[in-house]
């Protein structure tokens, strides 16, 4: 595999690379450019950190409409896993070429990441697409090419190989900003991501979301300036009872009245 390394000293230089990748090479380019001048152990952490935590990388190219990140600082950028995978892969070859040359893999330094694309292939798309489109055979959609990519790692000893000034002042800058990184970020970053795997609710309004008291059951005990007067109401109550239990005067003589009419009728 030909390297587009074009610096100096450069069989002292350890490579490593893939071609033909089905993914996208402006990803691919901007995960590249986050590494480049890092040192080989930090850079497969800060890609860790993109594949499992899902930190965000700034995109200086190809952001066209892309949306903010708080994360770093409200600069434009997005969260492309399947390429920081592809990009580690490639480094920890890379790192392992370097040890079995026999380098210190602690002082190494990715001096060379790039990625571009490798060909293209010719695509069309199903008739199906083409007729729901209204344009069958002469739409838009009658090309659908894939573009397959490629990436290069190469590290290297800063004091071993010539570099200019603003590769040396890069490789300063990325060394205080991998110990300028808070631990506590990170962890913040694991607590949201554990929050939002758990089932969600829905959408609640807050005010509905708040959770009632629980209502407490008193035990009511009588009030002695009250029992009286409840004492005489059961007394007038059952007084009234009685009274309707008790048959009225006029029922009495009725029913006798009845009685001795039936009596002078069976003696007949």
């Amino acid at each position: 595999m030909n390297y587009s390394y074009n610096g100096s000293n450069k069989e002292k230089v350890v490579f490593a690379g893939q071609k033909d990748i089905n993914a996208s090479f402006k990803d691919l380019t901007e995960v590249c450019t986050s590494i480049r001048y890092m040192k080989a152990e930090k850079a497969v952490d800060m890609l860790d950190s993109i594949i499992s935590l899902g930190m965000p990388i700034e995109f200086k190219r190809f952001n066209k409409g892309m949306g903010s990140r708080h994360e770093i600082g409200g600069k434009k950028g997005r969260y492309p896993k399947k390429c920081a995978a592809i990009v580690k892969k490639t480094l920890i070859n890379a790192i392992s070429n370097a040890k079995m040359k026999g380098n210190d893999v602690e002082d190494m330094v990715v001096v060379h990441a790039a990625a571009n694309k490798t060909q293209i292939l010719m695509r069309t798309p199903s008739k199906g697409v083409l007729f729901f489109s209204d344009s069958y055979g002469y739409g838009t959609l009658r090309r659908s090419d894939i573009e397959f990519s490629k990436v290069e790692i190469g590290l290297a000893n800063p004091s071993e190989i010539k570099l200019s000034d603003k590769a040396k002042a890069a490789i300063k800058a990325k060394a205080f900003k991998a110990k300028a990184i808070p631990v506590a970020s990170l962890e913040a970053i694991k607590l949201k991501k554990a929050e939002k795997a758990k089932p969600s609710k829905g959408h609640i309004h807050p005010e509905m979301d708040k959770s009632t008291p629980k209502q407490t059951i008193k035990s009511e005990q009588p009030n002695p300036s009250e029992t009286p007067m409840k004492e005489e109401k059961a007394k007038e109550r059952k007084e009234i009872a009685k009274d309707v239990q008790k048959p009225s005067a006029k029922a009495t003589e009725g029913e006798k009245k009845h009685e001795h009419n039936t009596g002078n009728k069976q003696g007949v």
